[in-house]
């Protein structure tokens, strides 16, 4: 059971980045990849200042896994870079977006394998937007950068349609859960 809430919260949190950054490529498709890319290089920055904190302070242990002072000197490094090279970074951020839209389509059609297999029920419309997504990641990636910023529209829209895809696979995951807890109870 711990298992499967651990997926069922990575998907939830999966869905909600992906809503919020498809609205944010449909509501300002100019501006979206420098944005993303400015607030991708803070959050590894802050990240990596926490790890640093958390090197020097074993108090926050339960908060954080594990964490060296090589692991935070990187991500601030790395997230400095991010931050004063934004126009290269943001044509890279293009290409890793699209691999990140491949991985995860990928990663849903694994899901509704997993699913499949505790229950009868198929997932026929799963399966399509899963395999949209997957398509149209491959397309977005051979596209030259340029090309992939003028269509943030579609990309908006593919991310809102990923998102929505891991809020169906986070209720039938919560439904497979409470019907194997009445089960073992």
């Amino acid at each position: 059971m711990k298992t499967l809430n651990k997926i069922k919260m990575s998907f939830a949190m999966n869905a909600i980045l992906a809503l919020i950054i498809g609205l944010l490529f449909i509501v300002n498709p100019h501006d979206s990849f420098t944005i993303i890319t400015m607030i991708c290089g803070i959050y590894i920055v802050v990240k990596g200042m926490i790890d640093l904190v958390y090197y020097y302070h074993s108090w926050l242990e339960p908060f954080f896994l594990t964490s060296t002072l090589l692991n935070g000197i990187i991500k601030c490094v790395i997230g400095i870079f991010i931050l004063t090279h934004i126009s290269a970074m943001t044509i890279l951020f293009s290409y890793m977006l699209s691999l990140f839209i491949i991985i995860d389509g990928i990663y849903c059609l694994e899901a509704y394998v997993f699913m499949r297999s505790f229950t009868q029920e198929t997932f026929k419309i799963d399966y399509l937007l899963s395999w949209i997504v997957i398509i149209c990641g491959i397309v977005l990636f051979f596209m030259a950068p340029d090309t992939i910023m003028s269509v943030s529209y579609v990309i908006g829209g593919l991310l809102v349609i990923y998102g929505v895809m891991n809020l169906i696979i986070v209720g039938r995951l919560s439904h497979i859960v409470r019907k194997y807890k009445n089960l073992i109870e």
